[in-house]
């Protein structure tokens, strides 16, 4: 099974002028149904594992994050795997994320902890290399964050795959306020996906051994700097396909940004349609409401 690493779970003190990260939460107008199910797999009588993956399954679908990081501690007490340590480190983001500051401190502790424990599981698990990168860079020192280390790895990152390696430097730089090098680095990464025919490649073959949300992160560098909007938009559109209770970002994020991508190729008309699905998921989205009185 093929996990997401939410790059949204990276955590911020205050220190950086990062934006903050986005994430689905539990609904809790669905807390009934979903304890309902939950109170069932308890009753089962399928084997421990079995139990185990439908727990992981079921919190997933319904973003019950403490529910899925007990699961996944139970996983891992009886098979330790990097993908595994992976999720476990992003869910302790999210959860980071989802708390007052005050309590948030042992997740981050943990998120950090397992990403390291995953590359020390198998050091060539780009998604993990990736998830710890980014956390080093924006986890404050005092805590454990470290840029040098995050450099050090971006490294090794690219030497097993150029445009991951490429867009994690990217990263570093735009956490630094470098953006100049960051529209550098984000461009080398997408030169190195032009020399793949990214647009018309196998990307199911592509995105296999990367983070579920890779995609995500193509046309969000797109947008956020303006650059090679129809790659970004060969992103989305595969990212909008591959639509997974995995995915913990709010689904009408991908419709905006396609509408964003569509309006720097100059296509008005496409860009509106974005908008309307957008809205239709979340019609109090408030950026996609102002994109729309914009338009």
């Amino acid at each position: 099974m093929r996990w997401v690493v939410f790059f949204f779970f990276l955590f911020s003190l205050g220190t950086t002028a990062q934006e903050r990260p986005i994430f689905e939460r539990f609904d809790e107008g669905l807390a009934a149904e979903y304890k309902q199910k939950y109170r069932e797999l308890e009753k089962s009588s399928a084997s421990e594992m079995e139990v185990l993956e439908q727990k992981i399954k079921l919190s997933t679908a319904y973003k019950e994050y403490d529910d899925l990081m007990d699961a996944l501690e139970d996983k891992l007490a009886i098979t330790e795997t990097a993908e595994l340590r992976y999720y476990l480190g992003g869910i302790n983001g999210i959860k980071a994320l989802s708390v007052y500051r005050l309590f948030a401190l042992p997740y981050v502790r943990s998120m950090l902890y397992n990403f390291k424990q995953a590359i020390a599981l198998d050091p060539t698990y780009t998604p993990a290399l990736e998830a710890y990168i980014e956390s080093l860079c924006l986890v404050p020192s005092i805590i454990g964050g470290d840029v040098e280390k995050a450099i050090q790895l971006s490294d090794k990152l690219m030497q097993l795959n150029k445009v991951e390696g490429y867009f994690s430097k990217g990263f570093i730089s735009k956490s630094l306020g470098e953006e100049a090098a960051a529209v550098s680095a984000y461009s080398q990464g997408f030169i190195a996906l032009e020399a793949l025919d990214f647009c018309q490649s196998d990307q199911e073959a592509f995105f296999k051994d990367k983070s579920l949300n890779f995609s995500f992160k193509i046309a969000e560098a797109s947008t956020r700097f303006g650059i090679y909007p129809q790659l970004g938009l060969c992103a989305i559109d595969y990212f909008i396909a591959h639509k997974s209770d995995a995915y913990n970002i709010p689904f009408e994020w991908a419709y905006f940004r396609k509408a964003q991508l569509h309006l720097l190729l100059n296509d008005k008309i496409a860009a509106e349609g974005a908008i309307e699905n957008a809205l239709a998921i979340q019609p109090n989205f408030d950026k996609a409401q102002a994109l729309k009185q914009a338009l």
